[in-house]
């Protein structure tokens, strides 16, 4: 089934173009439905993911681009959230192809702005854009974990409001705000149900912060290792106010 641009589908089990994927893999974690918008008969085709770290040497992103070069000439269907700066490049990349590309959200569409090359991509039904989120973030943080069993929430914050906010939802396991700011870190300790934890890295990236906050949430005991967990972020990291991430990890 397709739609247009501004029309957004339910995909439900029901449905032919249902990809059972999910519910083999995820099991009682699958969600109910997907919403979509374009041409939902690419669930159909055989998919390669893409996934590229928000930090990475010189060589793994000239690779990576490369790689999306090669994948869209040999005419194969990426499936991404395409969040990162390099995912989002290779977006770029795989949409001047002709080949089908699915772009997964980590958040409800909401008002959604289609830009021009989405837009001329989905009118030749070349595009499909996911969520199995309905309403708008930090819902789908409190969502995923739910849906995943996570024991509890990683909130990468610089000045606090993402943990605020994921807090305001009251989710049923606790909120590690992990921030490399002192005040913000004195600050959430009047946050209901958030563990503040003070991150003094020397690197600062995704991939160190995230690290830290597996550890403290490890140390509490509130998780075991190898557990699924919800971590929401931000990028760049010294811009306030700039939550666009959220990932499952593993402990």
């Amino acid at each position: 089934m397709r739609t247009t641009a501004s029309q957004v589908l339910a995909v439900t089990r029901s449905q032919a173009s249902w990809p059972r994927q999910l519910d083999d893999r995820l099991k009682k974690a699958a969600p109910s439905h997907l919403w979509a918008i374009g041409n939902t008969e690419i669930l159909a085709k055989q998919k390669v993911g893409l996934f590229c770290s928000v930090s990475c040497p010189g060589d793994a992103i000239l690779g990576a681009y490369d790689a999306a070069r090669k994948l869209r000439d040999d005419g194969v269907t990426v499936i991404s959230g395409f969040h990162s700066p390099v995912e989002k490049e290779c977006l770029r990349i795989l949409l001047r192809g002709t080949q089908p590309v699915i772009i997964c959200l980590a958040r409800a569409f909401g008002r959604i702005r289609i830009l021009t090359d989405w837009r001329r991509a989905l009118d030749s039904e070349r595009l499909l854009i996911l969520t199995p989120f309905e309403k708008w973030p930090p819902r789908p943080t409190v969502e995923s974990a739910r849906q995943v069993g996570a024991p509890a929430i990683i909130v990468i914050t610089r000045s606090g409001f993402s943990a605020r906010l994921v807090s305001s939802y009251r989710p049923s396991v606790p909120v590690f705000a992990v921030t490399t700011d002192a005040l913000t870190y004195r600050q959430l300790a009047a946050v209901w149900g958030v563990h503040p934890e003070h991150a003094q890295v020397a690197d600062v990236t995704y991939e160190s912060l995230t690290t830290f906050g597996r550890e403290r949430v490890l140390a509490s005991g509130v998780g075991e290792r190898g557990a699924a967990i919800v971590v929401t972020a931000g990028y760049p990291f010294h811009q306030a106010g700039a939550t666009n991430t959220m990932r499952i990890e593993l402990l």
